[in-house]
C-alpha cells in the first residue's frame, strides 16, 4: 500500500516539480545568454488551449495550462532573441543538466535518509530520483520523440537540439 501511495505522490507532486526544475534550467540559461524574456509552460504543448494559472516574474512567465498532466513542460524564449548556435546548444543542454543536479541531490538525500525515515518517505524520494533520472536520459539521448510520447511527439530531444545547433555553427 505504501508503494502505491509513493507512486501516486511521485506522479502528482514530485513529477511536476521535476519538470519545472528541468524547464527552469533552460529558462535560466536563456536569460544568461541574453534572452529578454522566457516562458515556461507546464501541462501542455505550446500554444496552450487554456490557462489555469500564470505567474509573472521580471523576465520569466510560468504558465500552468492544465492541472494534468503537469509532467509536460516547455521553455520558450522570445522569437526576436538573437543568440549564437553555441548559446542555443547551451540553452538546450541546461535542462538535462538541471535534471542531473536534481538526480544527484535526491540520490544523496535518499542515501542519507535510508535508515531514519519511513518507508513511504524513502519510496517517494527514490521514485522522484528515478523520475528525474528518466527525464535526464530521455532528454540526453539525441532523437526525435516518437508518436507515443504524446505532447512531445515530433519534437527533438534537448541533446538533438544541441547537436543541431553545434552543426549549424560549423557551417
Amino acid at each position: 500500500m505504501e508503494t502505491t501511495i509513493a507512486i501516486l505522490i511521485t506522479l502528482l507532486l514530485t513529477a511536476p516539480l521535476l519538470t519545472f526544475f528541468h524547464e527552469l534550467g533552460h529558462a535560466l540559461a536563456g536569460l544568461s545568454v541574453g534572452a529578454p524574456h522566457v516562458d515556461i509552460l507546464l501541462g501542455s504543448q505550446p500554444p496552450p488551449q487554456k490557462t489555469v494559472l500564470t505567474l509573472n516574474f521580471e523576465r520569466i512567465r510560468i504558465t500552468l495550462a492544465s492541472w494534468m498532466p503537469l509532467w509536460i513542460g516547455f521553455a520558450q524564449m522570445d522569437v526576436e532573441t538573437r543568440i549564437t548556435p553555441r548559446q542555443r546548444a547551451l540553452v538546450a543542454l541546461a535542462g538535462p543538466f538541471a535534471s542531473l543536479i536534481v538526480v544527484v541531490i535526491l540520490s544523496v538525500v535518499a542515501f542519507l535518509t535510508r535508515k531514519d525515515s519511513s518507508l513511504l518517505v524513502r519510496a517517494v524520494i527514490q521514485y522522484a530520483a528515478l523520475n528525474a533520472f528518466i527525464t535526464l536520459i530521455m532528454t540526453a539521448i539525441p532523437m526525435r520523440y516518437p508518436e507515443w510520447m504524446g505532447a512531445y511527439a515530433g519534437h527533438n530531444s534537448d541533446m538533438a537540439r544541441a547537436i543541431q545547433a553545434l552543426k549549424q555553427e560549423k557551417s
